[in-house]
């Protein structure tokens, strides 16, 4: 009885150890193309850990949760499609939510095309949410900033701890710019002082 105890206890503490270790079953890759002066595509790659998947957007109610794309500043600045173009999913009947669920599993591919309506506007933020299951679900939520001038994308913690770091690296430029300011101008007091003094 002991035996068979201590063997459910050691089969429990490795499936737990495992999930622990797999924190996000899914990786991304990002990037920003320029399709016209208005028009740009956003890309996102993500590659799922074995034995997951991850749900697509048009999964039904009533089972796992679907991938949702939500921009943080669109309004006034850019419009899109409701939802984007994603890679081939699979359907499978889920007998226990007794529904259809469509899913990715090892890799799935989204692009999403944009149009801007601001031309002021200087990057797009995307915060990305999604479910991926195995014997569990993980929800989870990733941030990204694409860049639309210089066609760089960057995952981020969060929009607003990017514009924190923004703010500081301003700061910052500003403190080193003003030191060589000052020694210009101290510069050019003492030419005009040695000019004056030589007549």
């Amino acid at each position: 009885m002991k035996k068979h105890f201590l063997t459910c206890f050691m089969l429990i503490f490795v499936a737990l150890t495992s999930f622990a270790q797999v924190q996000d079953p899914v990786k991304w890759q990002s990037k920003i193309e320029k399709i016209s002066d208005t028009e740009y595509k956003i890309s996102l790659d993500g590659t799922i850990e074995k034995g997951w998947h991850l749900y697509s957007q048009f999964t039904p109610d009533g089972g796992a949760l679907p991938t949702e794309f939500n921009y943080n500043n669109a309004e006034g600045n850019y419009t899109f499609e409701p939802k984007a173009t994603e890679s081939e999913y699979k359907k499978v009947f889920n007998d226990v939510f007794e529904v259809d669920e469509y899913f990715f599993a090892d890799e799935v591919h989204f692009t999403h095309n944009l149009k801007i309506t601001n031309t002021d506007v200087k990057q797009v933020e995307l915060h990305l949410f999604y479910q991926a299951c195995t014997d569990v679900c993980i929800s989870n939520d990733k941030y990204f900033v694409f860049d639309l001038e210089k066609l760089t994308s960057k995952e981020v913690v969060n929009f607003e701890a990017a514009k924190t770091q923004e703010k500081q690296n301003a700061e910052e430029a500003v403190k080193t710019a003003v030191p060589e300011k000052k020694t210009e101008s101290r510069g050019l007091w003492t030419i005009f002082i040695l000019s004056f003094l030589k007549r």
